[in-house]
């Protein structure tokens, strides 16, 4: 038995050798022609080819000729292939295609000749291909697709010719193409459509695609061949006006007109078309919409009018409507509104008045952005009742309104926010527990471009859930242990690009072993402790990184143990760093110094130890207070110093009124009431840290005298 099916094995790789041979046989000469029944692929490669090679296998089905010097694709070229259905003919120097170069393969389906240099396409040279289905000439030089070029194809269904630098559709270029679900002509120089261009019957639900050329006039009617449209893009034109332009279309689901010139819409813009989904205005300049224009759109679901120049929005709505953007506009006041939303968008709009409970007919809305408000950036807050009554709302975006704290008070009507909480390019210089009580359910906290200076563990405390962190972009110097013990289970990614960061504490992360995602790029970090990394567990998700770029890292002894654990297995996970000094090592990765060169001069190792004599302890207000934090430690420390303000700073982090010397030195350039109170200083290097404390008293003025007031006695832990 089992010889016996070793025989018919044999026979089988003998047939299909004595197959293969057969076709290789009838190949024509540098090309290769592979059989597996019944596709028969033929294959001209060859960079030198400078015409379609004769006696191609009578039963082709798939030609492909790319990378050639092939200049025309002549008549004849293609005849007697009755089986070709497929011919890819890419990247050659075809600049013509001849009227009569696809008769005799009357099978053929898919014409693909993307990057060639066709400049014209003869009418009627698809017109023997009565079961052609896609046309694909993207990038070519084709400047004008005249009449008849696409006529009478009753099974085109798409035509890709984006790139071509088309100037010019004739009318009747485009006639009784009944299937076409898919027209691109976008990125070309296309002036005008006219009536006529497209002759129906045209695809039903088809999608017609014209972004990015230079249209500045529709003819009126121009797209009523279709009568409804799948999507219509006209984004990235010329278009002043479009009056009349979709005249004769009842239905199109996505129309964008984005990126145009438009200056205002009438009742009568839209009042042909009964269903439309999306409706895309952006970037346009907008300044009147009409009362009605929207009246007939009795299905539109999501507008975009952002970026105009609307002064007010006084329209009437469709109760359809769940997504609304209208940013950055002029709006003076917050329109009406209907009550369906669900996402709602008025960023940077110069509003002047939000009363409590301004959006609380908005039951339903779950996204709304209030970034970048004229009433908020005066008052510096957010009024408590605002958000009152947003009883689905998942995500608020607050970024860029001056606030100078967390808006707790406000926060406190939407704990089920459980999406993002965006907080970012405000004032806040500090997070407080208290801040973000009840928002347990919290996802995304996005702190970033504020004035943050440390980070406290309790003012997170709520936020149980919490999967994402962003901190960039603040002033914060110092990482200090268990900084997300609260988020113990669910933290996931910390952003603190581009900040002040000098210093992690090597138990950071002890109380956080999910998180798998660290951005600390572009920071003043000059080494690391060894096991700051070391609870977490990477398995080589695309998702997760340790980006450790752009930090000036000092190769020295107190990167040695760092070093040592980034050499190990574990440690081959984390991201290589790049020394900067000493300069013997600069430029090179950690992993590829030997350890013996982490090396300090030091002729006595030492943890720090601070001397704060000659500190003010009190100053009158008004005048400048001295703090001296004189540290000795081999190797350098890292000073950092803290203030009653809750500032943390470093010296090189000044925060307005405060700066820290080289030497450790903190000065206050002008101190007030709120100066008075316990600073700390802190100096820590790789084998330890002492922090001390001292008492300073600012004594109010003027005609106060000046009280003589003991040193306090420094402490240190």
């Amino acid at each position: 038995m089992a010889g016996l099916i070793t025989k018919q094995l044999l026979v089988v790789i003998m047939a299909a050798c004595l197959l293969e041979w057969s076709i290789s046989a009838d190949c024509p000469e540098g090309c290769s022609c592979v059989s597996s029944p019944p596709a028969v692929t033929v294959t001209c490669n060859n960079p030198n080819l400078t015409s379609v090679p004769s006696g191609a296998p009578k039963n082709t089905t798939l030609f492909v000729i790319r990378g050639t010097k092939l200049s025309a694709l002549k008549g004849g070229d293609l005849e007697g292939l009755s089986h070709l259905n497929t011919i890819y003919f890419d990247n050659n120097l075809i600049s013509t295609v001849d009227i009569g170069a696809f008769v005799g393969v009357p099978g053929l389906n898919y014409i693909e000749m993307v990057h060639n240099e066709i400049t014209a396409l003869p009418p009627g040279v698809f017109g023997s291909l009565k079961k052609l289905d896609t046309v694909d000439l993207r990038w070519n030089r084709i400047k004008s697709i005249q009449k008849g070029c696409f006529k009478d194809l009753p099974l085109l269904t798409a035509v890709y010719l984006q790139g071509n630098g088309l100037e010019n559709i004739e009318v009747g270029a485009f006639s009784n193409m009944s299937k076409s679900i898919m027209i691109r002509l976008d990125d070309n120089s296309i002036t005008e459509i006219r009536k006529g261009a497209f002759v129906g019957p045209q695809g039903k639900s088809a999608n017609l695609a014209l972004t990015k050329n230079a249209i500045s006039y529709i003819h009126e009617g121009a797209f009523a061949a279709f009568g409804d449209l799948g999507s219509l893009s006209l984004a990235n034109n010329s278009l002043k006006s479009i009056e009349g332009a979709l005249s004769g279309l009842k239905s199109v689901s996505t129309l964008d007109l984005s990126y145009n010139k438009l200056q205002a819409l009438s009742d009568t813009t839209f009042s042909e078309i009964t269903e439309m989904s999306t409706l895309n205005l952006e970037a346009n300049e907008i300044k009147v919409i009409s009362a009605k224009t929207f009246a007939s759109l009795a299905t539109l679901t999501g507008l975009s009018v952002q970026n105009n120049a609307l002064a007010s929005f006084d329209v009437s709505l469709p109760s359809t409507l769940s997504t609304l953007q209208l940013q950055n506009n002029l709006l003076t006041s917050v329109p009406v509104l209907p009550s369906g939303l669900t996402y709602l968008d008025i960023s940077s709009n110069p509003i002047q008045l939000l009363e409590g409970k301004q959006f609380a007919k908005l039951g339903n809305l779950r996204t709304l952005c209030l970034s970048n408000i004229k009433y908020f950036r005066q008052k510096g807050t957010v009024d408590a009742a605002i958000l009152q009554g947003l009883t689905q709302l998942e995500t608020l975006k607050l970024a860029s309104n001056n606030l100078t704290q967390v808006p707790s008070s406000a926060l406190q009507h939407v704990p089920q926010m459980s999406e993002t909480l965006d907080l970012s390019d405000n004032q806040i210089t500090s997070l407080h527990p208290g801040d973000f009580t009840n928002l347990s359910d919290l996802y995304i906290l996005v702190l970033k471009g504020n004035n943050i200076t440390s980070l406290s563990p309790d003012a997170l405390k709520p936020l149980k859930h919490l999967f994402s962190i962003d901190l960039s972009h603040n002033p914060i110097v110092y990482l200090g242990p268990d900084a997300f013990k609260w988020q113990s289970q669910s933290m996931y990614e910390v952003m603190l690009k581009g900040t002040k960061l000098r210093l992690i504490d090597g138990e950071a992360f002890n109380s956080s072993t999910g998180v798998k995602s660290l951005w600390f790029e572009n920071n003043d970090m000059r080494y690391l402790p060894w096991n700051v990394f070391d609870p977490l567990t990477y398995y080589g998700d695309p998702q997760e990184a340790l980006n450790l770029e752009s930090n000036p890292w000092l190769c020295d002894c107190q990167m040695y143990e760092y070093a040592r654990w980034q050499q190990s297995p574990q440690g081959l996970v984390a991201g290589a760093l790049t020394c900067q000094d000493p300069p013997e090592l600069r430029n090179k990765t950690l992993r590829e110094i030997p350890l013996e060169q982490f090396k300090c001069n030091c002729s006595h190792f030492s943890t720090p130890s601070i001397d704060t004599s000659g500190s003010d302890v009190n100053t009158t207000s008004g005048h400048s207070a001295v703090l001296k934090c004189n540290v000795t430690a081999c190797p350098e420390a890292v000073i950092l110093w803290s203030t009653p303000r809750g500032i943390t700073l470093a010296d090189n982090s000044p925060h307005p009124g405060l700066e820290v010397l080289d030497d450790g030195t903190l000065i206050i350039v002008e101190t007030g009431p709120d100066d008075t109170g316990t600073y700390s200083c802190m100096a820590a290097n790789y084998l330890g840290q002492a922090t001390a404390f001292l008492q300073l008293k600012v004594i109010p003025s003027p005609g106060l005298a000046e009280e003589n007031v003991d040193e306090t006695t420094d402490s240190y832990v």
